[in-house]
């Protein structure tokens, strides 16, 4: 289907109310439409279940060699070489219908920014050292580098509303954070990445991080201000936050 001059390709699998997918293009189409920009096709999957959504990845990761996937209520990829968003209905239907607008219009920031295999590509990290270079590790920075611009582009689109609101949706997990190693100092940059793109305060994260936060966004926006590509942004995030996790 065409969608604001957007080649739409559509999948349910398993059983998805018609209601939720009429919610979902019209929330689509409102966003390309503000954005002014879009890519040429995406692909829309949404799934009955976690359990059918986590199969799907599952079979397509193995096929293609991909070695870490995270499973979330709305997801993207573009592991094919196009824009690929995912959606749990099982979950999705249970949140807040702001929350999920929000959800969705970041992963479809991510279409128009990182919808080519080239933002899903780590080539060489000669300069972190061989401990930071784990899959896991490198999985999570470029996550919280790409979340990084998509913030960023929201926020220069005017649409800081959606960050507010994303921001609502993380904050119970930024409570939770421990950061005690790097992977977790990863994540909790992670989840303040839309704080380089509205006010945000100190007391959103545990007690235990809080100490990092400014060391934290200091380094999402020295990644994000480079004009370099994904694996040079990587390693700037993975030997700025290095260097601050304590040991």
């Amino acid at each position: 289907m065409k969608l604001s001059n957007v080649a739409i390709y559509l999948e349910t699998v398993g059983t998805v109310p018609q209601s939720f997918v009429s919610t979902v293009l019209s929330i689509i189409e409102y966003v390309y439409r503000v954005f002014g920009e879009a890519p040429d096709l995406v692909e829309i999957y949404i799934y009955e279940d976690s359990q059918k959504l986590l199969q799907n990845l599952y079979n397509i990761a193995t096929e293609l060699g991909v070695t870490t996937i995270a499973i979330y209520p709305v997801s993207h990829d573009a592991w094919l070489g196009w824009p690929r968003i995912h959606i749990d209905y099982s979950t999705c239907r249970n949140l807040d219908g702001e929350i999920f607008e929000a959800l969705l219009i970041h992963e479809a920031t991510h279409t128009v920014l990182h919808g080519n295999i080239q933002s899903y590509v780590v080539t060489s990290l000669n300069s972190v050292p061989q401990e930071f270079r784990e899959p896991e590790v490198v999985y999570l920075a470029s996550v919280a580098v790409k979340d990084a611009e998509v913030f960023t582009y929201l926020a220069r689109k005017g649409l800081e509303k959606y960050v507010k609101t994303y921001l609502r949706y993380v904050e119970p997990e930024l409570k939770k954070m421990r950061c005690r190693n790097l992977e977790e100092v990863l994540e909790l940059a992670k989840l303040l990445t839309p704080c380089i793109a509205i006010e945000c305060s100190k007391d959103i994260i545990s007690e235990e991080c809080e100490e990092l936060y400014d060391n934290v966004i200091e380094s999402l926006l020295k990644t994000i201000n480079t004009e370099d590509g994904l694996t040079e942004k990587i390693a700037i995030l993975l030997l700025q936050l290095s260097r601050v996790t304590r040991k």
